[in-house]
């Protein structure tokens, strides 16, 4: 569970997780929601991203 490459998600998910510009940009490319659910979930997992 915790090796990154079982993970699949699209381009948009990925720009959510780790945003290459201003994460509030990238919340707003997320249109499906269950990208926007997949993103939650890899960051809720993954919080050490984000401190």
């Amino acid at each position: 569970m915790s090796d990154r490459s079982e993970i699949s998600a699209s381009p948009t998910v990925l720009d959510y997780v780790y945003p290459a510009d201003h994460q509030q940009r990238a919340v707003l490319k997320i249109k499906n929601e269950s990208d926007l659910r997949l993103a939650l979930k890899i960051k809720t997992t993954n919080n050490s991203c984000f401190k």
